[in-house]
């Protein structure tokens, strides 16, 4: 617990953090039935911070306390999706940062309820494509190597007229959808979450989705289907726990095994005031429990 900390700290200090969340059944809940859905959030730093960090944390509930609570005193950009919990930081200082992932997934999902004839003149293939034109321009920077400096300069006059003229589409679009269909839901999400999703190009070092923190919470989601549930919520913070110091390990291009065998093997012979000398990117650490090629 004082590692994971410390952790923590980290993520409270960084300027970009990415944020999910995953079903978690717990079967001992005091006053809760077995069968109900518990909660394991995940928050790790952006892809330019200095330390790499991966934290899971349990709650009972889906509710936006949780990470108002776990991010108190964060004031930085937060990659999140669409989810309303997260909302709430928004009045704390906090900058939250569109998915556009899940907006092109929207319109996939509409694609396919169509027979194949009928995508070429249909309104999701427009904003399907425009979607795939901004993940088509993120990946030619990345291959260019550019540093967040010039990505932001760069896409202020490639990518955000693109995301001008999308949302310019969407919004006249939107008042001729009438009931409920997959396309207005597609259209009203990118209206909806006009703001959110254009705050990536603000800064350079922001990310157009949410895809680095989905990507961190697959390991959990995999070993959930072979464990299937926790006993206890005692049980499911230590899993938390254990989850986020070996995420954190990998993150950091150390062995997960030696870390921990490193962690069990120190900790209980130092101050706690020396805990911070165990961190991964502690050059000892790194050289000792690091991966070798």
């Amino acid at each position: 617990m004082p590692m994971y900390k410390l952790l923590r700290n980290c993520i409270l200090m960084a300027s970009n953090n990415h944020a999910d969340e995953t079903t978690l059944q717990v079967i001992k809940e005091l006053g809760r039935k077995a069968t109900t859905n518990s909660y394991l959030w995940l928050y790790l730093t952006g892809m330019h911070e200095e330390h790499q960090v991966v934290l899971f944390e349990y709650s009972e509930t889906r509710a936006g306390k949780h990470p108002l609570k776990f991010l108190e005193g964060f004031t930085g950009t937060l990659n999140v999706d669409a989810y309303q919990g997260y909302y709430v930081l928004e009045d704390k200082g906090v900058t939250l940062i569109g998915c556009w992932t899940h907006a092109r997934r929207k319109f996939v999902d509409v694609l396919k309820t169509l027979p194949k004839h009928q995508h070429s003149n249909h309104p999701a293939t427009i904003g399907l494509s425009c979607c795939d034109q901004l993940f088509a321009l993120e990946r030619k920077f990345d291959e260019q190597h550019l540093t967040p400096e010039q990505r932001h300069e760069i896409r202020q006059t490639e990518s955000k007229p693109m995301v001008l003229d999308l949302f310019s589409w969407a919004s006249g679009l939107l008042p001729t959808l009438h009931g409920k269909s997959k396309l207005r839901e597609a259209v009203g999400y990118l209206v909806n979450q006009q703001q959110r999703l254009m705050n990536f190009l603000t800064d350079g070092h922001l990310e157009i989705s949410n895809n680095r923190a989905e990507r961190a919470i697959r390991p959990f989601t995999i070993g959930r289907n072979n464990w299937m549930f926790a006993y206890s919520p005692e049980g499911a913070k230590a899993s938390a726990i254990i989850y986020s110091i070996v995420e954190t390990a990998k993150a950091n291009g150390l062995v997960p095994f030696k870390y921990m065998e490193f962690l069990l093997e120190t900790l209980p012979n130092i101050p706690l005031e020396q805990f911070s000398d165990c961190l991964p990117w502690n050059p000892f650490v790194k050289e000792l429990c690091q991966a070798r090629a």
